[in-house]
């Protein structure tokens, strides 16, 4: 995994504990959630805390700065659309998790302006593909 993917996924996983708990994220919970170890989730929060995305107290976790919130939202925008074409155009079925799967690979590489677009053309697919 690159650099700039680890650190969305990261920030996803942030986003995702953080908006489910209600609260900061743990360490521990991020090394769950992205199945890698304690430490590489600390190495990782230094990185994300001074490019400005977390901020980090011991003993309360982690939370996004408004920036990293920025960039967590578009991450999940990303993965939104790709899954809903994935699932909804595409027809992939969501429970083998192919879908969620895909859609994790590709939000990494997908430009905002594809996004946008897909996200304008998705209505008509979705149109065609019932038809």
């Amino acid at each position: 995994m690159e650099q700039q993917e680890a650190i969305e996924m990261y920030l996803k996983s942030i986003f995702r504990i953080q908006k489910a708990e209600k609260r900061a994220a743990k360490a521990v919970e991020i090394a769950d959630y992205l199945k890698v170890t304690k430490a590489t989730v600390s190495e990782m929060l230094v990185k994300l805390h001074d490019a400005g995305l977390v901020a980090h107290e011991s003993y309360k976790g982690v939370k996004l700065t408004p920036k990293g919130l920025r960039k967590a939202e578009l991450i999940m925008r990303k993965y939104d659309v790709i899954k809903s074409f994935l699932t909804e155009v595409l027809k992939i079925e969501v429970d083998d998790k192919q879908a969620h799967n895909e859609a994790c690979k590709l939000e990494h590489d997908f430009s905002i302006e594809s996004i946008e677009k897909l996200e304008k053309l998705l209505p008509k697919l979705k149109k065609k593909a019932k038809s």
